[in-house]
């Protein structure tokens, strides 16, 4: 929806349900994602997934977590997959390990993701949108909403707590629009593998 290929700590998706917060970081002429964290609301549980192989899984009532590998046999891009059944019996989350970064997928109904709003868009209302309600505009291609998505981004920066509740490790109050990293921009270039720090 949103091209925006920066780095930046942001709500991904945020409902009465859960909410389930990112973190990108640019890799010269892209971004990926480096951790993800899933907060259940009501039990204030919470997942954490870090590119570099961390798990921390405090998801313990309620709801089912799954890891699963690879056949070594298979040739396969993902490393591993984490996978949390939200227990309405079609929703879920999966969040693919590859070695250049995390892939978040979120599948499901509207028990459980119903009036869900952040960068991964509107559930409702099949579109993206600002925090205020105000709809992003998608128009134009990629290389046209590129250029606006970084207002985007800062609309939905975890801000700094308090009052923010930032759970991905080590929070970070940056966010920048260029996908350009090294020494003299905004962030570093050094997480570009799994088992690397970032």
């Amino acid at each position: 929806w949103y091209d925006f290929q920066g780095g930046c700590d942001l709500i991904a998706i945020d409902n009465p349900v859960l909410q389930v917060q990112i973190r990108s970081r640019p890799r010269g002429s892209y971004s990926t994602i480096t951790q993800i964290a899933i907060e259940m609301k009501a039990t204030g549980e919470v997942l954490r997934v870090h590119l570099d192989g961390r798990i921390e899984n405090g998801i313990t009532s309620g709801y089912s977590f799954y890891t699963t590998v690879p056949f070594p046999n298979i040739p396969s891009y993902s490393y591993d997959t984490q996978r949390i059944d939200l227990g309405d019996s079609c929703s879920d989350i999966k969040i693919h390990t590859y070695s250049y970064g995390l892939s978040l997928q979120a599948v499901g109904c509207d028990e459980v993701f119903g009036g869900s709003v952040g960068m991964c868009g509107d559930w409702d209302g099949n579109c993206v949108r600002f925090r205020n309600g105000t709809q992003f505009d998608v128009s134009g291609g990629t290389i046209d909403v590129k250029q606006r998505s970084p207002e985007l981004a800062q609309d939905w920066m975890i801000p700094p707590a308090p009052p923010g509740n930032n759970l991905l490790w080590d929070p970070s109050t940056v966010c920048d629009a260029s996908s350009r990293c090294g020494p003299s921009e905004a962030f570093n270039c050094y997480a570009m593998r799994r088992l690397q720090n970032g």
